[in-house]
């Protein structure tokens, strides 16, 4: 779809459509999750390419265990992602062996302090039963962040 179709259609937010992808690992043998998950990719690419420099990866393990909620156009039969993020709870990470995000982030920044008090926040959450969710690798289509109008209205 080419950036003056794209930005028509997207230009009113009745045409956008909301496309969740939960946990693409549970449900890789569904058609919708491999292809949305693919295009979720590709966006993630195209839109951390055009932002950051060669070497920043968009996606990681907890691509395939997390949430994914997508803004999208419709493009023909199917759907478009053109602004997206990634949702991970600490349970899931847990459940799949992976390190909560911002307490990797923590001790790879090499911030004990901080890494310490992720740790007793998630120890506090996990005595209180309470969920807790990191969100993050938010990213826009490139073409569609051209139109400074229509990413404010995503934003709102």
């Amino acid at each position: 779809m080419k950036l003056r179709n794209l930005s028509e259609t997207a230009r009113t937010l009745e045409n956008l459509k909301l496309a969740v992808i939960e946990c693409p690992y549970d449900s890789w043998d569904d058609s919708f999750t491999t292809e949305m998950f693919i295009k979720t990719t590709s966006l993630k690419i195209n839109g951390y390419k055009k932002e950051y420099p060669y070497g920043v990866l968009p996606i990681d393990t907890s691509d395939f265990v997390g949430t994914h909620l997508l803004v999208c156009v419709p493009d023909g039969t199917s759907l478009r992602p053109i602004i997206g993020y990634r949702s991970i709870t600490a349970d899931r990470c847990k459940t799949h062996s992976l390190t909560f995000p911002p307490l990797g982030l923590a001790r790879t920044s090499n911030a004990p302090e901080h890494a310490k008090a992720i740790e007793n926040i998630l120890s506090r959450c996990e005595r209180e039963k309470k969920q807790i969710a990191y969100l993050s690798s938010i990213t826009i289509d490139p073409i569609v962040r051209q139109n400074r109008e229509l990413v404010l209205k995503l934003w709102e």
